[in-house]
């Protein structure tokens, strides 16, 4: 008599296949933590290039600006940053 014919060794095989099936299914549609983009070091109002402008820093040193009322950054270079805050003249 064949050995896979037994009613009980045929079912413990078939039973270990839908496990590991189970398993290997359970893997692929968990989901995946991804490290994502870490959060600016610092948001600050300040002028660049005499414009008042968002201003992020990134942890690395990055700088990247936007004038204000925009929303398109653009990377920009220490040496272009003004003071800290904006002056604006109140509207007449």
């Amino acid at each position: 008599m064949n050995i896979f014919a037994r009613p009980l060794v045929r079912t413990g095989l078939i039973a270990a296949l839908a496990l590991v099936i189970g398993v290997l299914l359970a893997l692929t549609f968990t989901p995946q933590r991804s490290a994502g983009v870490p959060p600016p070091a610092t948001l600050e109002q300040r002028s660049v290039d005499s414009v008042c402008s968002q201003v992020i820093t990134g942890f690395g040193g990055e700088v990247w600006a936007t004038p204000l009322g925009e929303s398109q950054l653009r990377r920009v270079d220490r040496d272009q940053l003004g003071v800290t805050g904006c002056r604006t003249d109140p509207s007449r």
